[in-house]
């Protein structure tokens, strides 16, 4: 029987006095369906790939609640999963961490901690060719920006993750804004 585990990813915007939900990507996970090496190696990724999923499933629930102490709990679950996608050598599903646990730092409000998660996401992403997870976490860069205040690094990282995503960067930050989001 071949099991399949997917997580949507969903992130939010400041939009108008409320919140814009972004959907950007989902991640499926995928045990390999091949014969069982010796010694049980196979069976051991398997093992780190469900372990990765529970707790990368713990950890959005518990970032659902939105609480600070939640949120909290929900980095260390998003840790304890990146770790194993590391050690399967799940370089997307990594990504896709790193990029989640950036985004709860920046819901905490911790910029630069957020930034730091965001740039181990990068170069994982452009390693496997991941140009939507690389326009989401250029996106995301953009957004802390833009909380920051440092509105013109903000919009440079808009303008990055436009090509990313096949879109052409307008200059201007109306004009990049108004393709960014379709305002």
């Amino acid at each position: 029987m071949k099991r399949h585990i997917c997580i949507a990813v969903i992130s939010t915007l400041p939009f108008m006095g409320g919140l814009l939900l972004l959907p950007q990507r989902g991640v499926c996970f995928n045990p390999p369906q091949q014969s069982k090496p010796a010694g049980g190696t196979l069976s051991v990724l398997d093992d780190k790939r469900r372990a990765a999923a529970l707790a990368l499933e713990g950890a959005r629930q518990l970032r659902s609640e939105g609480t600070a102490a939640s949120l909290k709990s929900a980095i260390e679950k998003y840790q304890h999963a990146r770790e194993l996608w590391h050690e399967v050598g799940d370089q997307p599903a990594e990504a896709t961490t790193l990029n989640d646990i950036g985004q709860v730092y920046n819901s905490l409000g911790e910029g630069q901690k957020a930034l730091d998660f965001y740039d181990q996401a990068l170069p994982l992403e452009r390693a496997v060719g991941d140009h939507s997870g690389e326009a989401a976490t250029l996106n995301n860069i953009g957004m802390v920006y833009d909380l920051l205040w440092e509105k013109q690094k903000a919009l440079d990282f808009y303008n990055k993750a436009l090509p990313a995503r096949g879109w052409r960067p307008l200059h201007g930050s109306r004009n990049a804004q108004q393709c960014r989001w379709g305002l």
